[in-house]
C-alpha cells in the first residue's frame, strides 16, 4: 500500500499487522491505544500524528516523519527509527522503548521526560535540546549522540555507552564528563 493517504482520521481498530504501508501518509492521524505489529511504515508520514499508549512491535519506521508526534505512554520492542526524523516528538510518560534502533534520528526538542531505553541504539543521534529529565538509559549505545543543551536532570545510565564511547559502570556511574560525541 505504497503511499497510502489515512491523513486526519482515526485509525482506530484497523488491522495493519503485517501490511507493507512504504510512504504511507499518516499526518495527523490518531492512532492512540492501538498495537501495531510487523508493519513496515518505511519514509511514512506521521507529522502531529497521535500514537498515545500505543505498543510498536516489530515496526519498521526507517526515514519516517514523526515531527511533533504524540507517542507519550508508548511502548515499543524492535521497532526500527534508523534516520526518522522525531523533532519535537512526545516519548514521556514512562514511554518504553527496547531494542530499538535510533541511530542517526533526528530528536532535537524533543520530549523524552521518564522515558525508559534498553538495549537501545542512539549513536549518532542529534538529541540537541531534547528534554531527558528522569530518563533511563539501560543498556543501550549513545556513542557520536549530540547531548548539547539537553535536560539530563535526574537521568540514569546503566551499563551505557557514552557519546565520547566511554562504557558506563552500573547503575552508580553515569555518563558526566563523557557527554562530548565521538567523532
Amino acid at each position: 500500500m505504497k503511499g497510502t493517504d489515512l491523513s486526519e482520521r482515526s485509525v482506530s481498530g484497523a488491522d495493519l499487522t503485517g501490511r507493507p504501508m512504504r510512504c504511507a501518509i499518516l499526518e495527523g492521524s490518531t492512532l492512540d491505544n492501538e498495537l501495531l505489529s510487523k508493519v513496515k511504515l518505511i519514509r511514512a508520514n506521521l507529522h502531529r500524528a497521535s500514537l498515545r499508549s500505543t505498543v510498536l512491535t516489530n515496526v519498521d519506521l526507517t526515514g519516517a516523519d514523526l515531527t511533533r508526534a504524540d507517542l507519550g505512554a508508548a511502548t515499543l520492542r524492535k521497532v526500527d527509527l534508523s534516520g526518522a526524523d522525531l523533532r519535537e516528538v512526545v516519548l514521556a510518560d514512562r514511554a518504553a522503548l527496547t531494542d530499538v534502533g535510533l541511530r542517526r534520528a533526528r530528536l532535537e526538542e524533543a520530549d523524552l521526560r521518564q522515558a525508559l531505553f534498553t538495549r537501545s541504539d542512539l549513536s549518532g543521534a542529534n538529541l540537541h535540546e531534547a528534554d531527558l529529565s528522569g530518563a533511563s538509559f539501560v543498556s543501550s549505545n549513545l556513542r557520536g549522540a549530540d547531548l548539547e543543551d539537553a535536560n539530563l536532570t535526574g537521568v540514569t545510565w546503566s551499563d551505557v555507552v557514552c557519546p565520547d564511547g566511554r562504557k558506563s559502570g552500573g547503575a552508580s556511574e553515569s555518563c558526566a564528563g563523557h557527554l562530548t560525541p565521538a567523532r
